[in-house]
Formats: structure tokens, sequence, C-alpha cells
């Protein structure tokens, strides 16, 4: 999670090297990620055959976001780009294959104006 600026705040180690618990922070945000659990059903999307879900998290400098993750060798899914409706961002995979938008789009305020 250090190539997509987040800082690790909290962490519940398990065995082999699998994380319980954590809490990472990026700005006022704040993501709880762990490992799979099957005894929750909760699945790494590597083993699906698509992905269920996508994450969309503010960053002020999108550019300058991108480069850090480029750098760290993200997997990119979608090239830094201004959307139709003014937007900046970019998508990419994080190590289990959540899919990740990072740009600053502020859910709403788009479609509040219109």
């Amino acid at each position: 999670m250090r190539a997509f600026g987040f800082t690790c705040r909290f962490v519940v180690p398990g065995e082999g090297n699998r994380v319980e618990h954590s809490e990472l922070s990026l700005g006022t945000g704040v993501v709880m990620i762990s490992s799979p659990k099957a005894e929750t059903h909760h699945v790494s999307p590597k083993s699906l055959n698509g992905i269920s879900q996508a994450l969309s998290v503010f960053v002020a400098d999108p550019d300058a976001h991108y480069a850090v993750a480029i750098a760290a060798s993200a997997k990119l899914v979608r090239p830094l780009q201004t959307e139709e409706y003014g937007a900046r961002g970019y998508m990419v995979l994080d190590t289990e294959g959540h899919l990740w938008y990072f740009g600053n789009y502020r859910p709403g305020e788009y479609w509040q104006d219109k």
C-alpha cells in the first residue's frame, strides 16, 4: 500500500505473514484491509473470475500520486487521464487484485451542479 501513499496506522498480524486486520490512512480517509478469510467468506479478487468492487480515493494531485504508484510498479489498469466531467485520475490493481481509482473526483460534486 506504500505505492499508493497510505500510512499504516494499525496491524493485527497472523500466522504466515497474514494480516488479520489493518487500518491504513490517506489524508483524512481510513481503509480497513485484511487477508482473505474462508470462515467469513472474504476472498481475494485473484480467486474470482472478475472484479466485484472498486474503491475511489480522492487525491489532490493525481499526477504526483500516479508518478509514485507507477515508480513502485503498481499494476496499471487505466492510465492517468482527464475524464469528460473534468476529474483527473487513474486505475490500478493492488497485490490482491482489488481495483482502485485515485483521482481528484469528489462524489456528487459534478452531479449537484447539473
